[in-house]
């Protein structure tokens, strides 16, 4: 799905936040250069650009690949793995498209 300044208001009612102007260029621009340190929404912006996103259901075997961090920091992917599954959902539940996930027994959800 391509993410339009229209889209935004969408997304911040989904999660009733307001978005940072840095994550709402990230989501349109896909410049992730504009996040300085941490808890500045970094991975909320990039969590919700690869839910959003279109490609092949996402393997949640492989998910260290789909994160914003080295795939070998495990406890990291773990959270993500979990933080991705619940951005996802609420986005689901809001009526956007969201990436597939192909789960452990190989079934798509």
């Amino acid at each position: 799905m391509t993410i339009t300044l229209e889209t935004i208001p969408k997304i911040e009612k989904a999660f009733g936040v307001k978005l940072y102007d840095s994550q709402i260029q990230a989501l349109i621009n896909d410049n992730y250069n504009l996040f300085q340190g941490r808890h500045c929404g970094k991975t909320l912006a990039y969590t919700i650009k690869l839910a959003l996103s279109e490609g092949e259901p996402i393997r949640i075997d492989k998910f260290g690949r789909y994160s914003d961090r080295d795939e070998r920091e495990t406890n990291y992917t773990y959270w993500f793995k979990g933080e991705f599954m619940e951005i996802r959902e609420k986005l689901k539940d809001n009526g956007f498209p969201v990436r597939g996930v192909v789960n452990y027994g190989g079934k798509l959800i």
